[in-house]
């Protein structure tokens, strides 16, 4: 009895110890979940709030008919954030500081789409769908001069021949008129003026006042521009030259009976300087040519520019040592900018652009005296300042308008006289203003025109 009841003591207690150890054991286990409970709860206690201080938007990009636009770059402007859409045109902004932001929606192919003054507020997510509207498909180089609109070279209703600036350069021509005569069959080059060896364009027969000179469609060269000026127009500011020939003044008046030149100016496409250095000799007598021009692409305003330069110093050449020049003395400086901005998502451009031309031509002989202390002398000194603004809009894919407006002034003073005659001398000035507002519409392979 007494060994019974001491083995049941000696088991009790050890039973009693095992649960006290047992016990313990879990106190140990409980604080340790306790403890990674805690580590947990202050992990979200340090990151809940940033999370919940964030805001996301989030969408889709799709074109007018509702279809998506895959690879379309999302952004806040302002800011870092963006994001491309995938196949499905979806797109994820997050991270996103709460704040009034304009999220802005950019395509290869489309017109610019934004959205302005969208409110964030800490955790929220918005849904936000953007449209993109598709520019209109351009296969063929443009041109303008057959009917003062855009058509594509096989639809233009009048023959029109093109000169790039590459075959321009190819053919190393630095005024309007080499880069003519040296790459438009049936134009002819002339000279005017004997003795100041003035060039004169000459089109379907007819001398140069029925020819009109045109920069960016508008008329900015009056009749003694275009006779006396075609070499004080460099061509480094030129992106294309349009001729039309024959009968266009229905539409741009009596100056364009033979036909119409018309100057494309080049938009700069990126950082480029170009400097050309022109030098040479004539039976012993030097001639200098210097060119430069460059093109900014980012200027203040979010402005692009261009900038010119053509400066000529040619000294007189008698080849046959009679006294008398065979090749006049000229000077040259001409050059201007031109500035250029992109407006309402890239639909609308304005355009400033200057041009300035001093030149001075004499021929003759004795270029020591005053022309009329001369046997025979012809002197031209010519000064020439355009300055023209041009908006154009495009409001859809099938209806534009434009507004241009320009101003030039052409001033020359001269002499044609011999024998002595003081009273040979002349002045002339030339000024012209010209305005032209015009809206069109695509109506399937017609066009709708009207303005003034």
């Amino acid at each position: 009895m007494d060994l019974k009841r001491c083995f049941r003591s000696r088991a009790g207690g050890a039973t009693s110890a095992h649960r006290r150890r047992t016990g313990v054991g879990m106190m140990r286990k409980a604080g340790v979940v306790a403890l990674m409970m805690a580590a947990v709860a202050a992990a979200q206690t340090v990151a809940g709030p940033e999370a919940q201080s964030e805001a996301t938007v989030r969408g889709k990009v799709v074109d007018e008919g509702g279809s998506p636009v895959a690879g379309a770059t999302v952004r806040i402007a302002g800011r870092e954030a963006s994001a491309v859409t995938g196949p499905d045109g979806t797109y994820e902004l997050s991270g996103l500081a709460p704040g009034t932001v304009t999220v802005r929606a950019e395509a290869e192919g489309y017109f610019p789409a934004e959205v302005g003054e969208l409110a964030l507020e800490a955790g929220e997510a918005v849904e936000l769908t953007l449209e993109l509207e598709a520019k209109p498909v351009v296969t063929e180089t443009l041109v303008v001069t057959a009917t003062g609109t855009e058509y594509e070279l096989a639809d233009a209703p009048v023959r029109t021949e093109l000169v790039t600036t590459e075959r321009v350069d190819r053919e190393i021509k630095t005024t309007l008129a080499e880069a003519l005569t040296a790459t438009v069959p049936g134009i002819r080059i002339e000279m005017n003026c004997q003795n100041c060896g003035v060039p004169e364009l000459r089109m379907n027969g007819l001398e140069g006042p029925y020819t009109q000179v045109l920069e960016d469609g508008l008329p900015d060269y009056s009749g003694v521009a275009a006779v006396y000026g075609l070499e004080q127009i460099p061509t480094q500011f030129i992106e294309q030259i349009e001729v039309v020939k024959g009968g266009n003044s229905a539409l741009y008046g009596p100056g364009a009976v033979a036909g119409v030149v018309n100057l494309i100016r080049r938009e700069p496409t990126e950082n480029r300087f170009r400097l050309d250095l022109l030098g040479g000799w004539h039976h012993g007598r030097p001639e200098q040519q210097l060119g430069a021009s460059a093109q900014v692409k980012s200027l203040p305003g979010s402005f692009s520019g261009d900038f010119y330069y053509r400066g000529i110093n040619r000294v007189p050449i008698d080849r046959d040592g009679d006294g008398f020049s065979d090749a006049p003395k000229r000077r040259l400086n001409a050059g201007g900018f031109g500035l250029y901005r992109g407006a309402l998502g890239g639909k609308a451009r304005l355009s400033v652009n200057m041009t300035s031309a001093d030149e001075f031509r004499r021929g003759g002989e004795r270029f020591d005296l005053p022309p009329h202390e001369t046997r025979l002398t012809e002197q031209i000194a010519s000064r020439r300042t355009a300055v023209a603004v041009r908006w154009n809009h495009t409001v859809s894919a099938a209806t534009y308008y434009h507004v241009k407006t320009s101003f030039a002034d052409t001033r020359q003073d001269s002499y044609f006289g011999s024998n002595y005659d003081p009273n040979a001398y002349g002045t002339t000035r030339n000024p012209l203003w010209v305005s032209d507002a015009q809206i069109g519409h695509q109506a399937g392979r017609h066009t709708i025109l009207g303005g003034y």
